[in-house]
This record gives C-alpha cells, sequence and structure tokens, in this order.
C-alpha cells in the first residue's frame, strides 16, 4: 500500500478570504486556509467525522468548517483566528489519521475478497455432477 501524503494547512488564501456579515448582524471574518494538497472526498468525509467526535465528546461548540475547491473555510472574528487554526490542525491530523486506518481496512477487505474469490473458484472447479 502507498502511504497517502498527510494534508497540512499551508496558509490562507487572502483572495478568498474577506468579511462578512453573519446572521446576528455581526461582522465576522470568513478565513479560507489552503491546504497542502486537494483532500478527496473520503479524507473530507473522515475530517467531518473528527469535527463530529470532538463536538460530541466536549459538548463544545466548534466554529463551522467546511471544505471547498479553495482551502478550508471558517468564519471567525480575526482575534479568534490563531486559537481556531490550532484546533482545525489537530482536526486535520486527526483526519490524517484516521483515513489512513480507513486505508488499511480497505486494503485489508480486498485482500480478503479476492482470498474469497479464489476459494469460490475452486470449490467450483471441484464441483461433480452426476449425468
Amino acid at each position: 500500500m502507498t502511504e497517502p501524503a498527510e494534508i497540512t494547512i499551508t496558509g490562507c488564501n487572502r483572495s478568498k478570504t474577506g468579511p462578512m456579515l453573519a446572521t446576528n448582524y455581526q461582522l465576522v471574518a470568513s478565513f479560507c486556509l489552503t491546504l497542502s494538497s486537494a483532500p478527496s472526498e473520503e479524507w473530507i468525509h473522515a475530517f467531518e467525522q473528527v469535527r463530529r467526535a470532538r463536538r460530541q465528546q466536549t459538548g463544545e461548540r466548534l466554529i463551522p468548517a467546511r471544505i471547498d475547491a479553495h482551502g478550508l473555510v471558517i468564519k471567525c472574528r480575526p482575534e479568534e483566528l490563531q486559537p481556531r487554526v490550532s484546533e482545525l490542525q489537530d482536526d486535520v491530523a486527526a483526519a490524517n489519521r484516521e483515513f489512513k486506518v480507513l486505508l488499511q481496512q480497505t486494503e485489508r477487505n480486498a485482500t480478503l475478497e479476492e482470498k474469497l474469490r479464489q476459494e469460490i473458484e475452486a470449490a467450483i472447479a471441484k464441483l461433480k455432477f452426476n449425468q
């Protein structure tokens, strides 16, 4: 199995970052954090699972985070940015670990499935029918 490249937060896309009006009529900023590579759908799913698990375990209210074509997008006040980025770096690292486990399970399942197919073929080849 080829080791997947770990995804990391590498910076902030200034052209995709700017002020916005929140639903409670307060100004916040939408920050687009750049990632080291474009994540797969499976990795994004692992990231979302990590975020859900953190929310359930800690009971804390996490800032919404979504991944789009430009990177990882969050909305917060500028003074909250560094603590949020640190939190997200932990979540990205956890998603990398979850994704690696998922890939290992998928590979194991494929190996077991191939072995079972071979056993099925061998069993069919040994069949004897009365005619």
